[in-house]
């Protein structure tokens, strides 16, 4: 009974369950299409605490325990790095500025191991991003958790390379946004169902309220 109820509700409403998907869905895909290309690859990285004189505690917890790999994600995501990043790339004849590296690099901690999704306007620069990334990490090591006692020579950070694509992908291609456009509708008409169902019972509601005004009293 209820499922019947549920369905005529929503076929009394087809027009909200319609419209509204296929106006997110229309808005989605038109700026997505405007959108400038964007290329990626993914690094894996296995990190751990290094040897580094003398006994201090950069990149380790109150505990004594290894948390590079833990900090790494917010490390590069910072200015500092960023900046080394920028002054790399152009040493190594692919110079970005360090504006478009903002947010061109995320990063994710699995034990030991950060996935690092790279981002960049050409295909040759993403590719160009890990090996960089890399090389400041080995050269700077524990500067970037504020140890000034780290040195090419003993950086106090081991950098495992796992994996390092030699080649970028299409980010925002038509099946990446297909797949965008589909899903934000559906959330959409998730959305719209419940709003059909919100119009109905305040309908309802506000029918008999007046049934209940207009219904006279005894004695009357």
């Amino acid at each position: 009974m209820e499922l019947r109820l549920y369905l005529s509700i929503l076929r009394r409403r087809w027009w909200i369950l319609v419209a509204l998907p296929l106006l997110v869905a229309v808005i989605s895909g038109v700026a997505a299409v405007r959108q400038p290309a964007r290329y990626g690859t993914t690094v894996r990285l296995l990190i751990t605490r290094g040897l580094i004189a003398g006994d201090g505690a950069a990149g380790m917890t109150d505990q004594g325990e290894d948390k590079t790999a833990l900090d790494l994600p917010a490390i590069i995501s910072g200015a500092t790095f960023r900046s080394d990043l920028a002054r790399e790339l152009t040493s190594t004849g692919h110079p970005i500025d360090e504006a478009a590296l903002a947010g061109a690099l995320s990063g994710i901690r699995q034990d030991n191991v950060v996935t690092i999704a790279i981002s960049a306007a050409r295909p040759e620069q993403a590719v160009a991003i890990g090996p960089a990334m890399v090389a400041l990490l080995k050269t700077n090591g524990l500067r970037y958790w504020g140890d000034p006692r780290a040195t090419p020579g003993a950086p106090g950070l081991n950098v495992g390379v796992l994996d390092l694509p030699d080649q970028a992908a299409l980010l925002n291609g038509p099946r990446a946004i297909m797949i965008d456009v589909t899903l934000r509708a559906l959330l959409t008409l998730i959305v719209a169902m419940r709003l059909a169902f919100k119009l109905h019972y305040l309908n309802a509601n506000e029918e008999q309220s007046n049934i209940e005004h207009r219904a006279p009293t005894a004695f009357s």
